[in-house]
């Protein structure tokens, strides 16, 4: 192409830290990023949901009457909010596409550290290193990994947005966690058995957009 390498070399860097492009660390192959979704919906002026996922959204939202979100794992260790669903009720949270969070944080790090077997030092670290609204222990917080890892669902309640519940599920890509299944809901408008029946309609739809 004419390109010096060092030039070319130094824009796929800049696309990369703009999540333009992907890199593979092993063989260097680039693909669409998720930065993507931002640019595209700017210039369409609409949401733009993965294949099947809007149904799933929407039927949650409706159903328990809250707001619902898909996240995705971009190369740099964050959820990136690429489709959303708000209920049809006078008040609701509002989530936008293209929102960010770090992978560790909220319920979605819950779900994520139970997908890892790392020793309880480097977990450590990592919760360490989010920005809590509400500080939990770190036993309390391992106990809710614990708790993601036997039932399949991770919960926040307020611990990182205040006064907001979050629970969600792992969207998985051929056995590894590549997303979330999330709803967010003001904390205490769920009762035990309602809660209950969320966690297995945010589990079925989970299963069901997983490849």
């Amino acid at each position: 192409m004419g390109i010096v390498p060092s030039t070319c070399h130094h824009i796929i860097r800049a696309l990369e830290i703009e999540d333009l492009i992907s890199v593979d660390p092993d063989d260097r192959r680039c693909s669409i990023g998720l930065g993507l979704v931002n640019l595209a919906r700017r210039a369409l002026n609409q949401n733009l949901p993965e294949a099947n996922a809007q149904f799933e959204l929407d039927s949650i939202a409706e159903e328990f009457k809250l707001t619902t979100s898909l996240t995705r794992l971009d190369n740099r260790q964050r959820m990136v909010v690429v489709a959303v669903a708000e209920p049809e009720v006078p008040f609701a949270i509002r989530v936008n596409i293209g929102q960010r969070l770090p992978v560790w944080a909220s319920a979605t790090g819950r779900l994520y550290a139970s997908t890892l077997d790392l020793p309880n030092g480097k977990l450590q670290k990592h919760f360490n290193a989010v920005k809590w609204a509400v500080q939990p222990t770190f036993e309390e917080w391992h106990s809710q990994v614990e708790y993601a890892r036997t039932n399949g669902i991770g919960v926040d309640r307020g611990f990182f947005v205040p006064g907001i519940e979050i629970h969600a599920a792992a969207v998985h890509e051929y056995g590894r966690m590549q997303g979330t299944i999330a709803a967010l809901t003001t904390i205490g408008t769920q009762d035990k058995n309602r809660e209950q029946e969320l966690h297995e309609a945010l589990r079925t739809a989970a299963e069901r957009l997983s490849t």
